[in-house]
């Protein structure tokens, strides 16, 4: 990280102010991003979080980026945040690069104490502190090396390209979007029936492998990532016009970030079912909604299908996935229940759930349901006069326990399986109830350690079976590149050459090639930069054209695929070369001219 200060005393007619400006580079990293001044366009799209060179020496964002401070004596008494930045020097792409320290301690002793006069952690905005505030823009607006650190930086933005694992995941997106709503993945005769193979040799509800987590002894072992429900259940239910939120983590949560795609599909549910997904920070959720058709009674429920939720990672051939049923019914509205009836003088004490109870190996603590008709208050802090205990009948070394404080009569043990205990081991336990006078309650139960979920290669159809897109690679050409890379039938690429595709072969996938230097697209990146937009938003438009320009060229290949056929037939002949050529210059062209004035 490099710095360069500058300083400046100026004499006033009250005293000198010393201004440090520290300025830091831009760092390329993978979770950088830009926090939006006050002075933010209304189309301008920013992430809400991320780091900035910054980010370590300021404050948390919700307390304050004060990035312009005062000092007195070393200690901060005033300061602003970027807005200073972009507004009063009109510096907006150094906003995150550059800190400003003002030292007053060479102000008069009257001077400084009209200052302190307003609070202790701020000045008091007068005459003085206009005059300190006219003197640092004056000082810093202009400046050479602050203006030619801003040149830099724009020149750094204006070659900004969109993130190749941005646009595979925004062109999956659109892919997956695109076959979740159609009837067929391919139009006309490209897709004969079920079984059909679809472009680029995948084959419609064709078994594959999948890695699900599991404790039963399916499949093959398998390794991670695996993915799981956070709040999971045997079988999921649902309402009728009701939104439910399923959340999926990742185990080992760190491998979301190479996460390629995710989607969610319902089997054998029909068609009145709607299913969006997203991603999370380390994870992602499955919305689901089931619309009830026109003419539905109640005698035709329950609607019964299985959910699979898949989740395809990089480096990882095999999908891992969710598999789950669904049951949506109609919510019955029984009476609430009838409050257990609970005693001073508590009679017995019970261990709910079918025994043996299964004690994870290494596994999360097993919460122990447990009731009693005592109540609450009686074993409640402050001012217990009952207590919960626990022990091991088979084994004194057991750890210690951990009871929760009961709640209508019920409350719960958290038992966890120590080191040194095998699959397949039985314990026996015990839990007493102590009250006032010796009375005691007491009650066994009995757990069986097993085997903690784990990951297991099973044979399946997974979601992406039934619409499975082409494999493909992306590249990116630029003007150094367009002798060395074939450009349709031409040898060379031109300036208005948007892209092209290369057909699949045995031994190479379909590859998608995008021209990062198309001249009005560079011409589109400068008009951004004139409008000093934000750098997160210049991306995220790049980021935008691309994916699109990039699937129409997908859809081309697949339109490619259905002439080929016809050709072939003698119904129809394929087009030129030509024709492809301005087919995606129009699209191009089309995409810019909408980013451009929509808001």
């Amino acid at each position: 990280m490099n710095a360069q200060e500058q300083v400046a005393e100026r004499a006033l007619d009250i005293g000198f102010i010393t201004v440090r400006v520290v300025a830091l580079d831009k760092r390329a990293t993978a979770d950088s991003a830009d926090q939006a001044p006050e002075d933010t366009a209304p189309d301008e799209v920013l992430p809400e979080e991320g780091r900035t060179p910054l980010a370590s020496y300021l404050e948390d964002p919700k307390r304050g980026r004060l990035c312009c401070v005062f000092l007195v004596n070393g200690q901060r008494q005033h300061g602003w945040d970027n807005t200073f930045i972009v507004k009063d020097l009109g510096l907006k792409y150094l906003r995150n690069r550059i800190m400003v320290i003002a030292e007053v301690d060479g102000l008069k002793p009257e001077a400084l104490s009209e200052l302190m006069q307003g609070s202790r952690n701020s000045f008091y905005e007068g005459r003085v502190f206009d005059a300190i505030s006219s003197r640092l823009v004056g000082v810093l607006k202009g400046d050479e090396d602050l203006q030619k650190l801003e040149a830099e930086a724009e020149d750094e933005i204006a070659s900004l390209r969109s993130g190749d694992e941005a646009v595979k995941g925004a062109l999956d997106h659109l892919i997956e979007a695109h076959t979740d709503i159609a009837a067929r993945a391919v139009a006309g005769s490209g897709e004969a029936g079920n079984e059909s193979a679809q472009p680029g040799g995948a084959t419609r509800n064709a078994a594959t492998s999948a890695v699900v987590l599991s404790n039963d002894h399916v499949g093959a072992p398998a390794s991670e990532p695996t993915i799981m429900l956070t709040a999971d259940a045997a079988t999921l239910r649902f309402e009728p016009g009701k939104t439910r939120r399923l959340i999926v983590g990742c185990q080992p949560s760190s491998a979301w970030d190479s996460l390629e795609s995710f989607i969610a599909h319902i089997d054998d549910a029909g068609q009145d079912f709607h299913i969006s997904t997203g991603k999370l920070s380390r994870g992602g959720y499955v919305d689901i909604t089931y619309h009830e058709p026109p003419g539905m009674s109640t005698d035709d429920y329950p609607i019964e299908g299985i959910l699979k939720i898949e989740a395809r990672f990089k480096d990882h051939n095999d999908p891992r996935l969710i598999v789950r049923p669904i049951k949506v019914a109609p919510a019955i509205n029984r009476p609430p229940p009838t409050p257990p009836i609970l005693l001073v003088e508590p009679s017995w004490l019970k261990v709910g759930g079918r025994q043996p109870l299964r004690l994870q190996q290494h596994g999360p603590d097993l919460h122990v349901r447990c009731r009693w008709n005592g109540k609450d208050e009686l074993a409640q802090a402050p001012g217990a006069t009952w207590t919960f205990s626990a022990k091991s009948i088979d084994r004194e070394d057991w750890p210690s326990f951990a009871f929760s404080e009961p709640r209508m009569g019920r409350f719960e043990l958290l038992l966890h399986a120590p080191a040194g205990t095998e699959v397949g081991q039985r314990f026996r336990f015990s839990i007493t109830a102590t009250g006032p006078a010796g009375r005691s309650l007491a009650t066994d139960f009995e757990c069986e350690v097993v085997e903690p979920p784990s990951p297991r290669k099973i044979a399946t159809i997974s979601p992406s079976g039934q619409h499975r897109r082409p494999p493909y690679e992306l590249k990116y050409v630029e003007k150094a590149d367009w002798k060395s890379v074939q450009c349709w039938d031409a040898v060379e690429w031109m300036a208005n050459d948007v892209g092209c595709f290369h057909e699949p072969t045995t031994s190479k996938p379909l590859v998608l090639i995008l021209n990062q230097d198309y001249q009005p697209l560079v011409d589109y990146r400068e008009m951004l930069i004139q409008r000093k937009l934000a750098e997160a938003t210049i991306q995220e438009r790049a980021t935008r054209y691309s994916a699109h320009v990039a699937y129409h060229l997908y859809q081309m290949y697949l339109s490619t695929v259905v002439k080929n056929k016809q050709n072939a037939d003698n119904v129809a002949p394929l087009p030129s070369t030509l024709t492809y050529r301005a087919e995606v210059q129009r699209v191009a062209s089309t995409l810019l001219k909408l980013m451009e004035f929509t808001r």
